[in-house]
């Protein structure tokens, strides 16, 4: 897949090298991060030829957490970071900071690399 090779930032726009050339992505890490957002953030039937792919961290906005909401966020994306062959001794921890937004940590090794990474973000309000 083309994505894989070329670094791509979320909102779509492919990024520049200083030269102005297609800018690679940092092979590991660069590769698993990228691939770690697309999974989380692509909804499920967002890829016609790929139904199945994404978890669809977007229709969790607006929703009340509680520990059962929690933990069924934190299966989906320890789920979905589990099929990514970069990514080996996978965590995911989620905070509840208010009844409206958690904190979400995705902890791992990258398997290329053998480097740890974390990934950071938020859902809710």
């Amino acid at each position: 897949m083309i994505l894989t090779d070329l670094s791509a930032t979320w909102d779509g726009d492919l990024a520049l090298s200083a030269t102005g050339d297609l800018e690679l992505v940092e092979p590991g890490t660069g590769k698993a991060y990228q691939r770690l957002i697309r999974t989380l953030f692509t909804n499920p039937d967002a890829m016609e030829l790929h139904p199945d792919f994404g978890a669809g961290i977007g229709s969790w906005e607006g929703q009340t957490f509680g520990p059962s909401q929690a933990q069924a966020l934190q299966s989906l994306v320890y789920q979905n970071v589990l099929g990514d062959p970069d990514i080996t001794d996978p965590e995911v921890s989620i905070d509840i900071v208010n009844p409206s937004l958690v904190s979400v940590t995705v902890s791992y090794l990258d398997a290329v690399t053998g480097q740890p990474s974390t990934f950071s973000f938020g859902v809710g309000a």
